[in-house]
């Protein structure tokens, strides 16, 4: 994998899309519980994923981790945000908390 640095911010878009689907994976798992089984190790990485996810969202700055909240892990209607934020801040905050957690996330 390249160094985040060297991500495009595309790239950074599919990667945060990803783990917003293994989000998405272990907090339903957690919703719904789970049994012991051939994939118990998949779930539990997945489960650790989202509560690992969860806990940055909840260290950054309110607008960064709302965006990135809704846009890649519990996702809602693609303008949800024009009633809160105009373009240009919406884009700001969103370039700057997708940097902010992947930065996190892979430290």
């Amino acid at each position: 994998m390249k160094p985040l640095e060297n991500l495009s911010d595309q790239e950074k878009e599919q990667l945060l899309r990803y783990l917003g689907k293994i989000y998405r994976r272990g907090t339903q798992y957690v919703r719904t519980g789970w049994h012991f089984g051939d994939l118990a190790q998949d779930k539990d990485a997945d489960m650790e994923v989202a509560a690992k996810i969860r806990m940055i969202l909840r260290s950054m700055d309110h607008d960064g981790a709302l965006i990135l909240y809704h846009d890649f892990f519990e996702i809602r209607a693609a303008d949800w945000w024009n009633r809160k934020y105009s373009a240009c801040a919406y884009a700001k905050y969103r370039k700057s908390a997708m940097n902010q957690l992947l930065s996190l996330l892979y430290q």
